[in-house]
């Protein structure tokens, strides 16, 4: 996002997203006749817009968000505080082969919670701002020993914040599956999946029931990977955040895969945004026995 727009992210995270769009703009220092000319939109279409009385299609809705430049947080509190889908930021991953370190960076660099992920559900690295969620910040610069997603999702500091926890922990496994062969071998001594399952015993016992009943009846996953879009719900003092997790394949030759937390709608938007600045009470992570 382009630092003309940060001082005023705060301020416009509390706003309508008709307020949103011409805080934008005026911050352009455009005019309603200039931009609407840009877009080839009319003057009078833009005015009903900025003032609330009409909602643009997503298709003008994204024409005047390019023409504005607009950063990547602004964008998706626009598009969602209109009640649009907000942009899937696997737009930006068409790479499919990106260097191991390059997508550690691009990962670190993402203002929204991400997580690189790769292809046996190891948690390579995680951006700031998943960090600060989770309140972990010995994640900071490289999570321990890259983690399993099965079994931290085990753990009670995490499991007790997701929402949807089934659906979570299901889509978890339909990733970790897809990277399994295919024969009887897959669950012998010494196996990935043994030793993984070894790991998420490790976790909260009351949990071990619902994930055993989930990996028996969940199946690999098939299919492209990039785009995949999975809903996932995670609870504040403050309220629930309600995020859509964006996959995208950043190298298909040795397997990493982006996920990327993008909040669902803009009272999810703005929570966010009081949890990543500290304002939301946060319980302080406990130390965990890891296996």
């Amino acid at each position: 996002m382009d630092t003309s727009l940060q001082t005023g992210q705060n301020a416009l995270a509390m706003d309508a997203w008709y307020d949103l769009l011409r805080r934008v703009r005026e911050r352009r220092g455009m005019s309603r006749q200039e931009l609407a000319e840009r877009c080839g939109l009319s003057t009078h279409s833009l005015r009903s817009y900025e003032l609330g009385r009409r909602r643009p299609t997503r298709g003008h809705l994204l024409d005047l968000l390019k023409c504005l430049k607009a950063g990547e947080r602004s964008r998706n509190i626009i598009l969602a505080g209109a009640g649009l889908a907000p942009d899937a930021p696997v737009e930006r991953f068409r790479e499919p082969n990106v260097p191991l370190k390059e997508a550690v960076q691009l990962i670190r660099r993402r203002p929204l919670p991400a997580f690189l992920l790769d292809d046996r559900a190891e948690i390579i690295a995680i951006s700031g701002a998943a960090w600060r969620l989770l309140d972990l910040p010995q994640y900071e610069h490289r999570p321990p020993r890259r983690p399993g997603a099965l079994s931290e999702l085990t753990f009670r500091v995490a499991a007790s914040r997701v929402v949807n926890w089934d659906v979570v922990m299901g889509q978890t496994i339909q990733f970790f599956k897809a990277g399994l062969p295919d024969d009887t071998t897959a669950m012998a001594s010494g196996s990935l999946a043994n030793r993984t399952l070894m790991r998420v015993a490790a976790g909260d016992p009351k949990l071990m029931s619902r994930f055993a009943d989930l990996w028996q009846r969940t199946p690999p996953f098939r299919g492209r990977m990039t785009g995949h879009m999975f809903p996932s719900i995670w609870r504040f003092p403050g309220g629930d955040i309600h995020f859509n997790v964006f996959i995208g394949c950043l190298n298909t030759e040795v397997g990493l895969y982006a996920h990327t937390m993008v909040p669902a709608d803009a009272k999810s938007h703005q929570l966010l945004e009081r949890v990543l600045r500290g304002e939301a009470s946060r319980s302080r992570a406990k130390t965990r026995r890891r296996p």
